[in-house]
């Protein structure tokens, strides 16, 4: 069953839910809207890769739905920060194996919506995934990653309403810790549990460009002007500088 409306209807009405008893909290909210927004993009992504109808559905599907843990891990812990309360990929894939609403998509379709959430929030995905799965996965990180861009940057720009709990609870002192610079530097993603300060947060944001699967998510990111909003807010050290020369190489060269 390929209704993006009946689906769509069911996750109003779930979000709705939390949105009521949490007293219309805008971090919940936030969620809601993010939701909404990663679908679209996965729709962006999967048409301009020319997937077949049934498979832009499939893309458009999970990104509504790769964040329905956190709504349940709010509620339960007043975070989203996963090592102080529950994984909420992991959550958001028990969710969808139990919700009865699910059962009308394939086997093969519920497979891939449950294998894409639980993955979004992973280093890497596995290897050796079917090429439907793993497509829906690439589509899934990639459009998750195209909107908490300007969310963040959002939360952390100087003088703009701010929530601790969208950035984590980090030390907004103007530091960058050693071990996630490194990481970037090399050319790796930045891990959340290095994580200490704010500006460790816009580095890990930065180093996603090392993770972006298709040429639509490069050249948004590239066109918009992410990454050079972000390192406006970074110090201006000699490996910050050389960093940003790195990154920005590589988003250029690989949106070319």
């Amino acid at each position: 069953m390929n209704d993006y409306n009946y689906f769509e209807s069911f996750f109003n009405n779930y979000a709705q839910r939390f949105i009521q008893a949490a007293d219309n909290d805008p971090n919940i909210s936030l969620k809601k809207d993010h939701s909404h927004n990663v679908a679209e993009q996965a729709r962006c992504i999967a048409e301009s890769e020319g997937f077949p109808g049934g498979l832009v559905f499939l893309c458009r599907l999970t990104g509504l739905f790769h964040d329905i843990g956190r709504f349940e891990q709010y509620r339960q812990f007043k975070t989203f920060k996963d090592s102080e309360s529950v994984n909420h990929a992991g959550l958001g894939f028990r969710i969808i194996t139990a919700e009865p609403v699910f059962n009308c998509l394939s086997i093969a379709q519920k497979r891939d919506l449950r294998l894409a959430v639980l993955f979004h929030s992973r280093m890497k995905i596995p290897v050796g995934l079917p090429f439907t799965t793993a497509s829906v996965c690439k589509v899934l990180r990639d459009a998750d990653k195209l909107d908490i861009y300007p969310i963040m940057l959002s939360h952390l720009t100087p003088g703009n309403a701010t929530s601790t709990v969208v950035t984590l609870g980090l030390d907004p002192e103007n530091r960058v810790s050693p071990e996630i610079l490194d990481q970037v530097s090399q050319g790796r993603l930045g891990e959340y549990s290095a994580m200490r300060y704010e500006n460790d947060f816009k580095l890990l944001l930065c180093s996603w460009v090392y993770d972006l699967n298709y040429d639509y998510s490069r050249k948004f990111v590239l066109d918009n002007g992410y990454l050079d909003q972000i390192f406006d807010l970074l110090p201006s050290a000699n490996d910050i500088k050389r960093l940003r020369i790195q990154v920005m190489d590589h988003l250029v060269r690989s949106s070319s």
